[in-house]
């Protein structure tokens, strides 16, 4: 901890580009969120070379 902040590092591991997508398209996060989906979905679409977002 550093000051009165913590940090949490959570580790996924997809097998494939349709994993990944199934993963963030149930995380509720994406309508609290929705930049971070659009990013997180480009960035893992480019990843594994699929193009997703």
């Amino acid at each position: 901890m550093r000051g009165d902040t913590a940090r949490i590092v959570q580790t996924v591991l997809f097998t494939d580009s349709g994993a990944f997508d199934r993963w963030c398209d149930t995380d509720a996060t994406r309508f609290d969120y929705p930049v971070l989906y659009v990013r997180l979905k480009h960035d893992g679409g480019a990843f594994f070379g699929s193009g997703t977002g």
